[in-house]
């Protein structure tokens, strides 16, 4: 299973963009995390936006955890302080969220981190 992984922090002065702090870009040096216009009950917790195109809707899987999918694969992300973790999964959406949940995916997140 293949794991990639970047890391971003706040931009100064701006709400809700991320600049590349750690790793090589997956997919731009900027991403934007936007809360939905619409809320229902199906909406997702964030999207994740790059150079203005929507690449995912993000729902949470615990307290810190947001997952979504973004061609066949998945995207994990770890949400801290100041920024956030990104991985991207050679994975679907089920598989990753069921192994993730039952504690499968540490050591391919630990890899990833180390690796960048």
């Amino acid at each position: 299973m293949e794991c990639k992984y970047n890391s971003f922090t706040k931009k100064q002065q701006s709400k809700t963009a991320f600049s590349l702090n750690v790793g090589h870009a997956i997919f731009s040096e900027t991403l934007y995390l936007l809360q939905p216009l619409y809320i229902h009950k199906r909406s997702p917790a964030l999207t994740l936006v790059s150079k203005g195109k929507h690449l995912t809707g993000l729902f949470p899987i615990s307290e810190q955890w947001l997952i979504g999918d973004h061609s066949g694969k998945t995207i994990l992300v770890y949400l801290k302080d100041l920024g956030f973790d990104l991985f991207l999964i050679d994975s679907n959406l089920m598989q990753t969220k069921n192994r993730f949940l039952l504690g499968q995916l540490n050591d391919v997140l630990f890899e990833a981190r180390k690796a960048a």
